[in-house]
């Protein structure tokens, strides 16, 4: 019981992880599209 409990958690902590991730690489891609852009108006 205790075991499946922790694969759980685990499994909980990784997904909230990767979607921490996600959305800094989708801030950090947004930027740099904005950069390309006023790079171009110049």
């Amino acid at each position: 019981m205790l075991f499946l409990l922790n694969v759980l958690a685990v499994s909980m902590l990784s997904r909230l992880y990767v979607n921490k991730q996600m959305l800094i690489l989708k801030k950090c891609l947004k930027q740099s599209v904005q950069i390309i852009e006023l790079v171009h108006i110049f």
